[in-house]
């Protein structure tokens, strides 16, 4: 997918195709200024980001597909969280994680019984959006769009309730786990002066850190009124 950015020290506006195999960008504008790019958002945020779009677009099978991605991405996300705040190494994590990293249904009970550990809360996944995630993925079924937009709040709420713990219990996980520590250092070695650091703001910030009083269709609406994703995302 493609997203967009501005040279640090001119203002010219780029855009690069982001993929899972890069978050370190390395670019040249047209002044000739030599840059660095972290893209600082997390894999289920901009999975999350696409959904929503797709919902926008009235692509409802689409979107549903990208929601529970973003869901199960979220899960590992929680799971290196966790195990790295009790002190495992994000390698020894990455390398156990191997043995899990195709089969969902193991991921899932792996974050059930360390979240449980951890706060003593069961965060079970609803059984019913389970089977709406089945049938549209598994079965072809083409969702509505009120089905979809429920989906989306439900996986809305679901992972902010759990971020909010996590904001309030542990913080040394979160920063060990995300983007900017794992690439700071590679960034940093590579071109100390001129570092940019791509933290566009998600909707699911946007609805956490903005709009804590507000429902989920009013930030929807609100959200997209100046079409700030088609903005980032193109």
């Amino acid at each position: 997918m493609k997203v967009f950015f501005r040279c640090i020290i001119c203002g010219e506006k780029h855009e690069l195709e982001y993929s899972d195999h890069d978050d370190v960008y390395m670019y040249d504008c047209s002044c000739g200024h030599n840059s660095n790019l972290l893209v600082q958002k997390e894999k289920f945020e901009l999975l999350y980001d696409m959904g929503i779009i797709c919902i926008k677009k009235g692509f409802y099978k689409e979107a549903v597909s990208d929601l529970a991605s973003s869901l199960e991405r979220f899960l590992e996300y929680v799971i290196r969280y966790i195990l790295i705040d009790t002190g495992k190494q994000y390698d020894d994590i990455s390398k156990v994680w191997k043995s899990v990293k195709n089969q969902s249904e193991r991921q899932y009970g792996a974050f059930l019984y360390l979240f449980f550990n951890q706060f003593d809360e069961i965060k079970n996944i609803n059984e019913k959006q389970v089977k709406f995630r089945n049938s549209v993925i598994h079965q072809g079924t083409f969702p509505t769009e009120s089905e979809t937009k429920e989906y989306a709040k439900y996986v809305f709420n679901y992972i902010t309730d759990i971020l909010n713990i996590l904001d309030v219990e542990i913080v040394e996980g979160g920063l060990k786990v995300s983007k900017l520590f794992k690439a700071q250092k590679i960034i940093y070695e590579q071109n100390p002066l001129h570092a940019e650091y791509n933290r566009h703001v998600s909707f699911i910030d946007i609805i956490r850190k903005s709009y804590k009083n507000m429902d989920f269709e009013s930030i929807y609406d609100t959200f997209y009124q100046d079409n700030t994703l088609d903005v980032y995302y193109g």
